[in-house]
């Protein structure tokens, strides 16, 4: 790690950024390659978002303080991305105005509450998904990851 602590990092296709109940220790900024978000509720997969260049995972656990991720990020393309971890986050957020933190939290919980919602209604929007559809075969490959 640098100074920053911050550590550049390359996720192979087909590995995950983390999974659900995995410790939520660090966000994500993707640099590069693609990344779908999905969970798995009532025995169904719900893909809710797809990340590409200059997105970032794993924000909503980081800033509202969960202690795991609610949600599973799947490397479909291979992945550059910036590891943040959260002890280095919150330190730069304590530095700052109590407010800055405030919005952040407010932003981060409303966005874990959206999730939430298009999970619990199996909502699967295209647009999120940057137009594209998650096609059986990626499915059965996540699947078979998740059983491994």
């Amino acid at each position: 790690m640098s100074n920053h602590q911050f550590e550049d990092i390359t996720i192979r296709s087909g590995e995950f950024l983390f999974k659900a109940d995995d410790t939520a220790e660090f966000l994500y900024f993707i640099k590069s390659g693609e990344v779908i978000l999905f969970n798995i509720k009532d025995k169904k997969t719900c893909f809710f978002n797809r990340l590409g260049a200059k997105d970032i995972a794993g924000a909503a656990e980081i800033f509202i303080d969960s202690k795991t991720y609610g949600h599973y990020a799947y490397v479909e393309e291979t992945c550059k991305a910036i590891r943040l971890p959260k002890s280095e986050i919150n330190k730069s957020l304590s530095a700052k105005p109590e407010w800055v933190s405030d919005v952040v939290k407010g932003m981060s919980d409303k966005l874990e509450k959206t999730t939430d919602f298009l999970v619990s209604h199996r909502i699967q929007d295209e647009d999120l998904l940057l137009g594209k559809k998650v096609d059986n075969e990626v499915v059965q490959r996540i699947l078979s990851k998740l059983k491994s």
